[in-house]
């Protein structure tokens, strides 16, 4: 869906991507080539079913609704203007992901490291757009 080129363009760091298995086309992980640093580890994109994709929504509510309880440990919110429905989920300060839905089919952009949050959903973004232009 999107090219390590891409990737690293969007981060301003060189990656390399890995898919899950050889075998499993599904699942790709970006990491730094150089060692990774605290404030990025990796970047996961996936396809989900759109099952998935609709109980992860429903998770997303509930953690908007304990984020809502001064819960630090996890948040949920949607996001506009990216594919046909988007939304994000944050754990804590290490993990935030994005799961987005254009037609029938869904993608989930995962980064793992210690930037700030809104840095984090501006990549995911931004990278979620170029890979739904191709679908």
């Amino acid at each position: 869906l999107v090219t390590e080129a891409q990737v690293s363009a969007v981060l301003g760091i060189p990656v390399k991507g890995d898919y899950l298995t050889a075998t499993e086309k599904e699942t790709c992980t970006f990491a730094p080539i150089k060692t990774s640093t605290d404030d990025f580890k990796s970047l996961t994109i996936s396809f989900l079913s759109l099952a998935e994709y609709e109980i992860q929504q429903q998770l997303a509510a509930v953690a908007a609704a304990n984020a809502s309880s001064n819960n630090p440990i996890q948040s949920g919110d949607f996001a506009s203007g990216v594919g046909e429905e988007a939304f994000y989920k944050t754990f804590g300060k290490h993990y935030t992901e994005l799961m987005v839905r254009k037609k029938d089919i869904a993608i989930k952009l995962a980064i793992s490291g210690d930037l700030p949050v809104e840095k984090k959903k501006q990549i995911e973004e931004a990278l979620a757009l170029q890979a739904i232009s191709k679908l």
